[in-house]
């Protein structure tokens, strides 16, 4: 199999930040999406979405107002370009409603999600073979890191996967033993200066 040109650097431990995590699957209007949020207490503190055409992940700011979840999307020049208003939200709702509103508010699009799947990584639980997307991707590739528990133990990441956007094929998959500390834990840069990108989780 052809080796993609960038490199696996390290595993960083990080200080535990999150508790748990939630991925939605549905539709904003007629498109495909999937939502992750990742809080604790019932409270969302990190999130993005990606629409499964593209498999680009969106970054989100998250904010609480009463019994409603907004979040936030924006491009690079810092401009709203979305806003994503779910209401009322409650971490324990298996379904979830709301309302899409582009940067300039003439277009408007509902939202209708479906939960997913749902883990604790650092409560007193077990599971296996968790796939959790991450929010930075290269311009043609996605990244996937699988989870997996025992008990009181920390989760940890068995495996990281790099899949191609157009297709949904999986390119490579790399064997690690790294405690999971972080929700979004790959990193993307040029640390070897060769020009080619390289990854670190």
């Amino acid at each position: 199999m052809r080796t993609l040109p960038f490199t696996l650097f390290f595993c960083l431990l990080t200080a535990v930040v999150s508790a748990q995590t939630i991925t939605y699957a549905g539709l904003v209007g007629q498109y495909p999406i999937q939502l992750v949020v990742d809080g604790y207490e019932g409270q969302i503190h990190q999130a993005f979405y990606v629409y499964t055409k593209f498999d680009t992940p969106i970054p989100l700011e998250v904010h609480h107002e009463a019994d409603k979840l907004v979040l936030i999307e924006r491009d690079a020049s810092d401009q709203i370009t979305g806003r994503l208003t779910i209401a009322p939200y409650s971490a324990s709702a298996t379904g979830l409603k709301g309302t899409w509103v582009s940067g300039d508010g003439n277009k408007k699009l509902p939202i209708e999600l479906q939960r997913l799947q749902q883990y604790d990584a650092f409560g007193a639980n077990s599971f296996k073979t968790i796939p959790l997307l991450q929010v930075n991707s290269l311009p043609d590739r996605y990244f996937v890191e699988v989870l997996a528990k025992e008990g009181d133990g920390y989760a940890y990441v068995q495996h990281l996967q790099i899949y191609e956007k157009k297709t949904d094929k999986l390119l490579q998959s790399f064997e690690l033993d790294c405690v999971y500390r972080e929700f979004n834990s790959v990193l993307i840069g040029d640390y070897n200066f060769d020009g080619y990108s390289d990854f670190s989780v």
